[in-house]
């Protein structure tokens, strides 16, 4: 036979104090840091596709209330397995958002007044948080660790269905509405992530589970407390793009960026025989002479960028003997840009990841070496290209027109 109490201990108003104000938070921190949308012509993946993660975990549950015996922590036998998964988006860096589920059971038991209180139930809890690498402040930005120790904040929806034997007699329940219920929560806790391999992750958690309710074991104490959950699990996670790039001009495309001119001219070569008549007019290659010198350009990056760390893309512009002006184009990989420099000889205009290059005056040189910084923020891991097209104007006004592909790899960032 059941006992149940008169006074309710939390109303819904009460129960809103938590979950309505961490769920704002969240959802005012994902507004702050999600992409910008891409325009439709960019032929890179959506920002939105990519960078995302999935987690399988199982681990221990913990209940800590009125109902049990302890001092640090609950006794050993007292922990019920649970298991579940998280699906994530990483926004930058450091700050990631992801759902989480969690299915299992909890249990305690005490002795109080000469009674023997007995207490199990089944939990399941769905939430949504957001996921911080606190080790990303003691180290260095520029090196690219194995592994990081992040902080968990979130705020969900936990049901529940708890009662209590006495002396093996039950089951009671001192809640107004016994049975199944649900209750607002709040989680927070810390994690530690480590490289298994480019995709896949190692991840041990350890978080708190506060309920707005002090019936998560059936039992109304006296402190006035609420009760609360601890999970300590260990996962294992896959991180993947919804997407995978695919470059338009495929055709023109090389494997890899070459490091050398012999080497980029004799590819080049061979696309050109295999792509003849196809090619588009407006980024041909126009030769000055059938026998030697052609207007044309290379462009050098490292085959694989470290995560978020500068790099240096150098162009080389061949005009053989033309005297005039030249202008370059430079479209970068989304979450790239090219910050504000100095480059001698050069009028250098950045606009996000667009980059134009003028040559009001060519050198006599017949080849021309240009170098600028880039900087990843927030790219994405994996393949990436830089498109570049140019133009040289002679003075006796002809147009001679180029392009180039350079591909690199970006390596995981966390």
């Amino acid at each position: 036979m059941s006992r149940i109490s008169y006074q309710h201990q939390a109303t819904s108003l009460m129960k809103s104090k938590i979950l309505f104000p961490a769920l704002l938070l969240l959802v005012m921190m994902f507004s702050q840091v999600i992409p910008v949308v891409a325009q439709d012509n960019d032929t890179l993946t959506h920002p939105i596709l990519r960078n995302w993660r999935i987690d399988v975990h199982t681990g221990a549950m913990f209940y800590y209330g009125d109902l049990i015996d302890m001092r640090v922590i609950p006794y050993p036998r007292d922990w019920r397995l649970a298991y579940g998964i998280s699906l994530g988006k990483e926004l930058t860096r450091n700050w990631a958002l992801r759902g989480n589920f969690i299915y299992g059971e909890y249990a305690g038991s005490r002795k109080l007044n000469g009674i023997h209180y007995q207490m199990e139930s089944s939990i399941m809890e769905t939430s949504l948080q957001t996921t911080y690498d606190v080790s990303s402040l003691l180290r260095a930005p520029d090196i690219d660790y194995s592994y990081r120790i992040y902080g968990i904040l979130g705020a969900g929806l936990l049901n529940y269905d708890a009662a209590y034997y006495t002396n093996g007699n039950g089951p009671f329940s001192d809640a107004a509405t016994p049975g199944k219920a649900v209750e607002g929560s709040v989680s927070m806790g810390l994690g530690l992530d480590i490289d298994l391999s480019e995709k896949w992750r190692l991840a041990m958690e350890s978080t708190y589970h506060a309920a707005n309710s002090d019936f998560l074991d059936g039992y109304e104490g006296s402190s006035g407390k609420r009760d609360m959950l601890q999970y300590t699990s260990l996962g294992l996670g896959y991180r993947f793009d919804f997407k995978t790039y695919r470059s338009k001009p495929a055709v023109m495309a090389p494997k890899k960026t070459s490091t050398s001119w012999h080497k980029r001219k004799t590819a080049e070569a061979i696309q050109t025989a295999g792509a003849e008549g196809t090619a588009k007019p407006e980024i041909a290659t126009e030769k000055l002479s059938p026998t030697g010198n052609q207007v044309d350009v290379i462009c050098w990056v490292p085959e694989q960028v470290n995560s978020n760390e500068e790099f240096l893309l150098t162009l080389e512009i061949s005009k053989a003997g033309i005297k005039g002006r030249a202008e370059v184009k430079v479209l970068l990989p989304a979450g790239y840009t090219a910050p504000d420099q100095e480059i001698e000889g050069v009028v250098f205009i950045s606009a996000g990841r667009n980059v134009t290059i003028h040559l009001t005056t060519l050198p006599d040189d017949s080849r021309i070496p240009v170098k600028f910084r880039v900087k990843p923020e927030n790219a994405a891991t994996g393949n990436h290209a830089i498109y570049l097209i140019g133009k040289i104007s002679s003075e006796n006004g002809r147009n001679y027109k180029f392009s180039t592909i350079a591909n690199f790899r970006q390596i995981a960032r966390l």
